[in-house]
């Protein structure tokens, strides 16, 4: 069980690690901007398009349940703690179980995408 909630966390955290730090687009706003769908991650084009998120099951990019794991919930809290590092926290939980997450941060021009 740890073993998976561990695994479910890493992955979610390597889709994270690919996006840039901030929008790319005109529009920068701190979490989903309003023409992304905050029901899936289908649209999220930077990191912090994920704070808040959270699925049970977890789910795919594209919205799809990964129902072999129906038991346990992902959630994402992201923080700006200033203007060129943001704390990301993945959560993965089930009942009886203790809750597993990983913390990272990630700074402005960690990605060549950050650079414009």
């Amino acid at each position: 069980q740890g073993l998976v909630a561990q695994a479910l966390a890493t992955d979610l955290l390597a889709e994270i690690a690919l996006l840039p730090f901030e929008d790319p687009g005109e529009q920068v706003k701190f979490g989903p901007e309003d023409d992304e769908a905050a029901s899936t991650r289908a649209d999220f084009d930077d990191v912090d398009d994920y704070d808040g998120w959270t699925a049970c099951p977890p789910q795919d990019k594209a919205g799809g349940e990964e129902t072999k794991y129906a038991q346990y919930r992902r959630s994402v809290n992201v923080a700006l703690l200033d203007l060129d590092v943001k704390l990301i926290t993945i959560t993965v939980s089930r009942q009886g179980m203790s809750p597993v997450t990983l913390t990272t941060m990630r700074l402005r021009g960690a990605n060549r995408e950050d650079l414009h």
